[in-house]
């Protein structure tokens, strides 16, 4: 007797298994009342997305309110969240996400990032003297992120309440590009990974910029002559070749001069101390050195299940 073709997955089954699939890359931990228990409780939450089901909820949750401030916000990101795994956003917004102190000023978090930060207060009461302050901490942030060309749109860690921002203008996010140029520049490296302990990224960024700031100048200066002679050279005798290195070097001087290598060339770059860096390290954060786009020095993460 023949085997009876199995019916094939839907779509949007598909998509929920995905969505649990590649959630946050952590162990499995206890699951909650705002969690998605499986691709069917997944797929089950995507299917109610419009407003007139959506509406009684939103206005019977001050904390969901409060926390994401319109509806048509909520509409919007709710799918999101469903795709990180948190199913009932409401009943997320209003246990998980917490208000905490860290370095002397209050801030929203999510629950299981408690702990941790006051793990890193301690370490840092221990290793210093002078207490650590920052101009500008972000945290909670209900948002999306950018993703490659045709992909979802994906909820950012900060919606979540599992990330941090610091001091954006002082510690800058890097891309790829731009830490080629560092490199090219300064003669130093970085091996960004994560695998590395971060008090030794912490050094290779410093010793970076130190080496950047003292051959910035001249590297400049040369790099200008040589753009205006090859210039010269491409109107006398024009070629491909010469056209090509015309537009790298051009391209390098654009980044070099730019205004995030501008703060890496400042004694205001990574006000991070490295005794910060380290302690949130161990207390399980991510410094975030490593995103397949670039070096986001401001920006560290608690890699766990919401």
């Amino acid at each position: 007797m023949p085997r009876p073709h199995p019916e094939p997955l839907r779509p949007r089954l598909i998509a929920a298994l995905l969505i649990l699939l590649t959630a946050a890359p952590v162990a499995a931990e206890q699951r909650h009342p705002w969690s998605c228990e499986d691709p069917e409780a997944a797929e089950a939450a995507l299917e109610e997305q419009d407003k007139e089901t959506l509406a009684p909820r939103w206005r019977g949750s001050p904390g969901l309110r409060r926390r994401v401030g319109s509806f048509p916000r909520y509409v919007k990101l709710r799918p999101l969240y469903i795709r990180a795994g948190v199913c009932d956003v409401a009943q997320f917004m209003t246990d998980a996400i917490v208000t905490t102190r860290f370095l002397g000023r209050p801030m929203l978090v999510h629950a299981t990032a408690v702990t941790p930060l006051a793990k890193v207060e301690e370490a840092l009461a221990g290793a210093r003297r002078r207490p650590v302050r920052f101009r500008s901490v972000g945290t909670f942030h209900p948002r999306s992120i950018r993703t490659p060309y045709g992909s979802l749109p994906k909820l950012s860690r900060h919606g979540l309440g599992m990330a941090m921002d610091i001091d954006p203008k002082r510690n800058p996010f890097l891309s790829v590009e731009e830490l080629e140029a560092l490199t090219l520049v300064s003669g130093v490296e970085v091996d960004r990974r994560s695998s590395v302990p971060a008090g030794e990224r912490w050094d290779a960024f410093q010793e970076a910029a130190q080496a950047f700031r003292k051959r910035s100048r001249p590297w400049l200066h040369e790099t200008a002559r040589t753009i205006r002679a090859l210039r010269g050279e491409q109107r006398r005798s024009p070629s491909a070749a010469q056209e090509a290195e015309l537009e790298r070097l051009e391209g390098l001087y654009r980044l070099v001069r730019g205004a995030r290598l501008s703060v890496v060339r400042s004694r205001r770059f990574l006000s991070l101390p490295r005794a910060f860096v380290v302690a949130m390290e161990d207390a399980g954060f991510v410094w975030s050195t490593d995103f397949p786009s670039g070096a986001d020095l401001m920006h560290f993460e608690l890699r766990r299940d919401p």
